[in-house]
């Protein structure tokens, strides 16, 4: 697999999966020590203030006074809980992301997918007439759904270790996951129930466009190695054409049947596409 290569190269400072794990912690600390304050000083609704000002409001109206929620409700948790569970996914699904794709790939994957999430509450909630009016859209469920989605419609087949269960097709375990989101943690919330389907679908969304794009590369595969010149100038294939072949190479016969010299382009490959996404 890819992420054998280095995986520490996914949480390095350059990295955009680095940056969404530090923005969400960095919230979730800003929101709590609001909260701390309040305490301290008799002042108990600071906490839920703050965290009102983040989130996702109910209606459109209430949204063009509040236009940049839109965009901090995903990167806003108050409960422990939901910041470890969201970010443990985060990670997990991040990193085959961020060691395949790169940077924009990933910003453009939890983008997309917490603006789906944003529209689909919307939606719900102006259909939905018993619907709580205070209630508001906060957590990064929806952008995580749409990493983990994306990369599974990408790479289907793609086999993961799981302790206890061994190894196991990452669109198995990312039908589990949308199934634990949606009927286990919100099934009592219509609206964010709402939010993580629409991050599902653009994360199906966006993973059916990375393979459209793959598969108008046509080229027909040449030998790692070269042969010599015979006359005329040798082929040399592009990064991406190489990068295209060993990912194929890996996905038939798993990463051991790289050999040295295939493993050592590989990363030098992926560091890169790294730095030039960077």
């Amino acid at each position: 697999m890819v992420s054998t290569i280095n995986p520490s190269s996914a949480f390095s400072r350059r990295s955009a999966l680095t940056w969404l794990l530090a923005l969400n912690g960095l919230m979730f600390l800003i929101l709590r020590v609001i909260a701390a304050a309040g305490v301290v000083t008799g002042h108990d609704g600071w906490g839920d203030a703050a965290v009102s000002a983040v989130s996702l409001p109910h209606s459109v109206g209430d949204i063009l006074a509040k236009p940049w929620t839109a965009v901090t409700y995903m990167f806003t948790q108050y409960e422990p809980l939901h910041l470890m569970f969201n970010m443990l996914w985060l990670a997990w699904f991040g990193i085959l992301v961020q060691l395949t794709l790169g940077n924009r790939r990933m910003i453009a994957f939890y983008g997309a997918g917490g603006l789906a999430g944003a529209a689909a509450y919307l939606i719900c909630c102006a259909f939905t007439a018993s619907f709580a009016p205070s209630a508001g859209l906060a957590g990064s469920s929806a952008a995580v759904i749409s990493v983990a989605t994306a990369i599974a419609v990408i790479e289907p087949d793609r086999r993961i270790g799981l302790i206890f269960l061994g190894s196991v097709r990452l669109k198995w375990v990312t039908a589990i996951m949308i199934f634990i989101s949606v009927l286990l943690f919100s099934g009592y919330n219509a609206g964010t129930d709402a939010a993580h389907l629409g991050g599902a679908l653009a994360g199906v969304g966006c993973g059916l466009m990375v393979r459209l794009r793959r598969r108008r590369r046509v080229y027909v595969p040449r030998p790692f190695v070269p042969a010599a010149k015979t006359g005329a100038e040798a082929v040399v294939m592009s990064d991406t054409e190489t990068l295209d072949m060993l990912l194929d190479k890996i996905r038939r016969s798993g990463f051991n049947s790289l050999d040295s010299d295939e493993r050592q382009t590989l990363f030098n490959l992926s560091q890169r596409l790294k730095n030039t996404d960077s």
